[in-house]
């Protein structure tokens, strides 16, 4: 990955002001990333640490998160939002944030279909919970709840829909940003590759457990989402390479 490839920002104002994405190649601008974004490392915590946690609990630690880690982002793709909006009677060329109450509710009826679920590690989540270490009531609690939170308009929650098909060329991982702590890479290239940035997947793990009071738990979650964010990615782009990368501090 050539250095223009990079962009480098403060980590503090990268984690409070940059949504960590999902690894989706499709995804446009400065970004850092994790599989599923911010939205699937929530979860993979909140069903660790509260495994019977209710809805409102549910949306109440997502709310937290936005609050005191950073932006909470969940992103699906044009196909499976059309079909979710068709399949609930709305038409597929209205804007979400046009929609009236009763309208919203039509959607959250349905918004933890598999088929209206356009990120490919959430929709893995819904449909192997045992795999994914997220009981399905908690998948599709978050999804609804993070929509609430969404219509509400509640800062830092962000949600989009990627255009086009997938022509991801690698799987590219940072593993390690050497030198001063103080300033790290994100990427910003025309280049369409699945991304993560691991150090500042770790970060996040570390700011919500600790908001959770669980911080000890940050390392186990932290390696069990790797993992799992390996096997979403074996099983839907088997045949790219892989790039694990430690880069510099630029000078």
């Amino acid at each position: 990955m050539s250095q223009n490839a990079l962009v480098w920002l403060p980590v503090e104002e990268a984690i409070e002001s940059v949504p960590c994405t999902c690894i989706d190649g499709r995804t446009k601008g400065m970004r850092y990333s994790a599989a599923g974004g911010s939205f699937a490392i929530a979860l993979h915590i909140i069903a660790n640490v509260m495994p019977n946690a209710t809805d409102a609990e549910i949306e109440n630690a997502l709310l937290r998160f936005s609050q005191h880690v950073g932006p909470l982002y969940y992103h699906t793709d044009e196909a499976a939002l059309r079909q979710w909006l068709c399949q609930s009677g709305i038409h597929p060329e209205l804007d979400l944030h046009q929609l009236d109450a009763k309208q919203q509710e039509q959607l959250l009826a349905s918004a933890d279909m598999s088929a209206h679920v356009g990120c490919g590690h959430v929709q893995l989540m819904l449909n192997n919970p045992e795999k994914y270490l997220v009981p399905k009531h908690i998948t599709a609690a978050g999804i609804r709840a993070f929509f609430r939170l969404w219509f509400a308009n509640t800062p830092r929650v962000t949600f989009e829909a990627l255009a086009g098909e997938h022509q991801e060329s690698q799987a590219l991982f940072i593993e390690s940003v050497d030198g001063a702590a103080q300033q790290t890479p994100l990427r910003s290239a025309d280049e369409e590759v699945f991304f993560c940035h691991r150090p500042l997947k770790r970060a996040l793990f570390d700011r919500y457990c600790q908001i959770l009071g669980v911080a000890s738990e940050a390392g186990r979650l932290f390696e069990q989402h790797n993992m799992l964010a390996e096997h979403t990615l074996h099983t839907l782009a088997p045949h790219l390479p892989k790039s694990h990368l430690n880069v510099g501090v630029q000078s």
